[in-house]
């Protein structure tokens, strides 16, 4: 795994060594950041569920001005910490030792907004309870961090739809094989592609 563009490129991430950690693919990393391409400069950028950092380490490099990174994993803050001081984008970064709920929860205690929110949860979507889990964190994102013309970009696999979010709308949806990208900001009802 490594950094594609901007002023860390080529630099090689460590990642985490744990099956429930699945690093998103180089490739569906460039097509992520080819769509965001005109949103990156001068984000300030939440990476939510962050494993090793790289989709936020990838952000910091191609210009957004802060990340935020959350995991409850004390390994993954370590390569987080690690994969920033390699690629020297500590300065623009803080990491979260915390569970995702709690870190929303002291994140809008603060004030705190951003542009691009990255949420991709290592669980598995079908179970009753993981759907509610991340049906509730994704309205409390919705409800409270995003700035106006921000937007969430949900990573799951392509077998889950995702169920209707109050207040959030689906923007755009991408597939790529087993995993696909969903794209969310605020505004209209929630619809489908079909809608």
């Amino acid at each position: 795994m490594r950094v594609i563009a901007g002023s860390a490129k080529g630099h090689g991430l460590k990642t985490v060594d744990d099956d429930t950690v699945r690093p998103m693919t180089d490739r569906t990393k460039t097509a992520l950041f080819n769509i965001l391409n005109n949103e990156i400069p001068l984000a300030r950028v939440l990476d939510l569920y962050a494993g090793s950092g790289s989709v936020g380490i990838e952000a910091l490099s191609r210009g957004a001005t802060h990340a935020t990174f959350v995991d409850r994993d004390s390994r993954s803050k370590a390569v987080i910490a690690a994969n920033l001081k390699h690629t020297k984008l500590s300065g623009s970064a803080e990491i979260l030792y915390r569970t995702v709920s709690e870190a929303i929860g002291d994140l809008i205690g603060l004030g705190e907004l951003f542009d691009l929110v990255f949420f991709d949860p290592p669980f598995v979507l079908t179970e009753i309870e993981t759907i509610d889990r991340m049906v509730a964190e994704l309205k409390q994102i919705g409800d409270g961090l995003l700035t106006t013309n921000g937007q969430i970009i949900f990573r799951h696999p392509s077998i889950a739809d995702v169920p209707p979010v109050g207040g959030l709308y689906v923007s755009d949806r991408r597939r790529y094989g087993v995993s696909t990208l969903t794209f969310l900001k605020l505004g209209v009802p929630y619809k489908t592609e079909e809608s």
